[in-house]
């Protein structure tokens, strides 16, 4: 039976977690929504981005993708609140909350619609760079999710993808590679397990 959050199993041991994330759809929904992008260029909406914001890119490895949409929102949220300070001289409470409310759920509607276009394009740039053809990659990270786990784990994908692919080779995205890096049944690298670890 497939699971609409597979990210409850967060407690689960290592293998059941693949398993159950393997036959949880999530694979199934990135390819049809890849291939409907190819297709048509419509975008579909994505809950995980919705409710997971940044944490959800830092989850699927989009790290440059991550950084950006939170430097531009909280600089947003940082100049707003000094022209709202500088402009009303009164309690403006009341103003800033409904402006932070109003940019939350701007940014959570971006990433639900949008959020499949980025990251097919994530995913894209790591196939061209080799990463579905790695005995051992995971194509997620809870640490990673954490956001200051990030640069640990990037790093550690870096490093792993050196160790296992020797040669840098000419790579065509297609349907094979795509399935191929979405596949969570792969074990994890040395390397990115410690920084898990330290994470």
């Amino acid at each position: 039976r497939s699971t609409l959050f597979p990210y409850t199993t967060l407690f689960r041991s290592r293998d059941k977690r693949r398993e159950i994330l393997s036959k949880s759809g999530r694979m199934e929904y990135y390819e049809q929504a890849f291939k409907r992008l190819d297709e048509t260029g419509k975008c579909t909406w994505n809950w995980a981005a919705f409710f997971g914001v940044n944490l959800w890119m830092f989850y699927r490895k989009m790290y440059l993708y991550g950084m950006v949409v939170s430097f531009v929102y909280y600089s947003l949220h940082a100049i707003i609140w000094g022209i709202v300070s500088v402009m009303i001289e009164t309690d403006h409470f009341g103003l800033m909350c409904a402006i932070e409310i109003s940019l939350t759920v701007l940014l959570m509607v971006f990433l639900g619609y949008f959020g499949n276009a980025m990251y097919y394009r994530s995913v894209k740039n790591r196939i061209r760079k080799g990463y579905h053809l790695l005995e051992k990659y995971c194509p997620t990270s809870i640490p990673s999710a954490l956001v200051f786990g990030a640069p640990f784990v990037c790093l550690a994908d870096w490093i792993s993808r050196k160790l296992q692919l020797k040669t840098e080779l000419e790579i065509k995205v297609c349907e094979e590679s795509v399935h191929d890096y979405l596949n969570p049944n792969r074990k994890i690298h040395w390397v990115v397990q410690s920084a898990n670890i330290l994470c």
